[in-house]
């Protein structure tokens, strides 16, 4: 990487970027270079994956925008081949934003001005792999975005740019990331332009207060309704739109929606119906199940659902 004053008078027009990237915070951030004519000279994203019941091939979101608007596009499926393509292109910027893949010292090091990561948190707090879903699990009320120099260690390095939102009590992962998208397109202009022509001074990181954040997993969706009413309210919040939470009940799958907290008082995992309501005890008060999708139907109100199992009181989940 060239010394820092090497930037001087650059700006996303005159300096050749390689942008990594996937899903739709990814590909909105990538639009917006675009329409502002940012150099973009080569695109990587993930290979495509089947999905479904179907398992059919879903092309990223990333790709989409970079085939619409005829950007070189390449979808490597090895480390030796992104460093491959990296270096071929030999990029003054490295943009990443949710790439999917951890980066190695060698591909970062090969933008000669540095490589610049946006992360879903408000770093320190929340490094790694689910910043947005463990802001809802641990019941925060502001979110961010952290525009952050790419180091070897994964989310340490020095932070450029910060913006905040609020995040309401009834916050989805899928409507925080939306918020967080709209955040990040709004300020990456702003942010490569100050990097790029010195404006800004990156500001190394508290690694005191650094929490850190796992990968989640289909599993992490199992509700345990021993658990607190606040908890699995959480976890369903969180979860949404994926894996999503669910139970069992009868020995088939039933995923939770949408949830409300009530005053009722029922022992863990116990169901109730009163007045076309559905109600699951947990250790602490009873959660209204709002919103619910059996195995194999589509999503349905609880009143709905109770039309078909006006005996569903004499079980628990």
């Amino acid at each position: 990487m060239l010394p820092f004053w090497y930037n001087k008078f650059m700006d996303i027009k005159s300096c050749k970027i390689v942008f990594m990237g996937t899903p739709q915070i990814a590909a909105q951030v990538l639009d917006k270079l675009i329409s502002l004519e940012a150099n973009i000279t080569a695109v990587l994203t993930q290979p495509k994956k089947p999905l479904g019941r179907g398992l059919k091939f879903i092309i990223s979101d990333v790709e989409k925008v970079a085939v619409d608007n005829n950007l070189p596009l390449f979808t490597p499926e090895s480390e030796s081949e992104i460093i491959e393509i990296v270096s071929r292109h030999a990029p003054d910027l490295l943009l990443v934003v949710a790439y999917g893949h951890i980066l190695s010292k060698e591909v970062i090091s090969l933008a000669r001005t540095g490589s610049i990561n946006i992360h879903g948190s408000l770093l320190p707090k929340y490094r790694g792999p689910s910043p947005i879903q463990t802001t809802i699990l641990e019941g925060d009320d502001i979110a961010g975005i952290t525009f952050q120099l790419m180091t070897e260690k994964m989310d340490e390095g020095a932070i450029l740019l910060q913006k905040s939102v609020n995040v309401s009590p009834e916050e989805t992962t899928k409507s925080l990331t939306e918020k967080l998208t709209t955040l990040a397109r709004n300020e990456v202009v702003t942010a490569l332009n100050n990097y790029l022509n010195n404006t800004i001074k990156p500001e190394k990181q508290n690694d005191k207060k650094a929490t850190y954040c796992h990968l989640i997993t289909k599993n992490d969706g199992l509700i345990d309704w021993k658990s607190s009413a606040t908890t699995i309210d959480r976890e369903i919040r969180a979860y949404t739109p994926w894996p999503k939470a669910f139970t069992y009940w009868k020995d088939k799958k039933i995923t939770i929606i949408r949830s409300a907290h009530t005053d009722l008082k029922l022992q863990p995992g116990q169901v109730k119906s009163a007045n076309s309501k559905l109600f699951v005890g947990t250790s602490t008060t009873a959660l209204e199940l709002l919103e619910i999708q059996p195995a194999g139907k589509k999503n349905m109100t609880a009143q709905d659902f109770l039309n078909g199992h006006p005996q569903i009181d004499n079980y628990n989940f």
